[in-house]
C-alpha cells in the first residue's frame, strides 16, 4: 500500500541571484537600533559642529560589528536543508512540515 505522504527531500543550500553571496544577509533589529542610537549623536551637532566625529566613530563601529557578524556566518554550500511532511497534505487543511537545517562547517 502506498502512502500519500511525500518523500523526504534534502538539498544543499545555495545563494540566490547575482548578489546573493555578497548581499544575502539581513541586519538584525538590534543592529538597526544601534544605528538609530547613533543618530542621537547628531543632536550635539546642532550646538557644537566640531563633534561630528562622535557620530562617525559610532556608525563605523556599528558597521564593523555588522560586517564581522556577516563574515562569521557559514557559507550556503556548507548547509543542508531537509523537508519532511509529518502527515499527508490535504486541500484546505493545515499540514505539518518539518524543516531541518544542518551546518556542515
Amino acid at each position: 500500500m502506498q502512502t500519500l505522504i511525500p518523500q523526504e527531500i534534502s538539498a544543499k543550500a545555495r545563494a540566490l541571484g547575482r548578489w546573493g553571496g555578497v548581499a544575502g544577509y539581513g541586519v538584525t533589529p538590534r543592529g538597526l537600533w544601534l544605528v538609530v542610537a547613533g543618530l542621537m549623536f547628531s543632536v550635539p551637532e546642532f550646538f557644537h559642529p566640531h563633534r561630528l566625529w562622535m557620530m562617525l566613530v559610532w556608525d563605523a563601529l556599528v558597521a564593523a560589528l555588522i560586517v564581522g557578524d556577516a563574515w562569521s556566518l557559514a557559507a550556503p554550500g556548507e548547509m543542508t536543508v531537509t523537508r519532511r511532511f509529518v502527515h499527508s497534505p490535504g486541500i484546505g487543511q493545515p499540514t505539518e512540515i518539518d524543516l531541518e537545517v544542518r551546518n556542515g562547517s
